[in-house]
């Protein structure tokens, strides 16, 4: 397994490895790829040291989401950073529901879908 040299994210104690790893293909983006595919991609980062993997549930209605933190699931919580993005609501609205506290329910439904806990830095 490769080793890539690691940053830390400003004044944090969060550290990142140099290169990351996009979720946008785990969505589909540009082209579709299966589960298999899309695990094979993430496990080849992990084993090339990547240790920064960044997602949305805004790649492929939260596929990307999904995906990653099936694969991640599977490796060390204490060795990677998983970030996502939150403040969007992924449903219609019902005539007359009310919108939810945004972040906190895409919080916690993005850390559902990624399969993760919240860790703070």
């Amino acid at each position: 397994m490769t080793t890539l040299k690691r940053r830390k994210i400003g004044t944090t104690n969060l550290e990142v490895s140099e290169l990351g790893l996009g979720g946008a293909p785990m969505g589909g983006f540009r082209a579709t790829i299966s589960d298999a595919e899309a695990t094979a991609l993430i496990d080849a980062a992990y084993e090339g040291g990547v240790r920064y993997f960044d997602t949305s549930p805004f790649y492929g209605y939260g596929r990307s989401e999904l995906r990653m933190g099936a694969a991640l699931r599977q490796k060390p919580r204490d060795e990677y950073v998983l970030s996502t993005k939150v403040g969007r609501v992924l449903h219609a609205m019902r005539p007359g529901e009310k919108p939810p506290p945004i972040f906190a329910t895409t919080a916690c439904l993005a850390l559902r879908r990624c399969s993760t806990t919240l860790t703070t830095a």
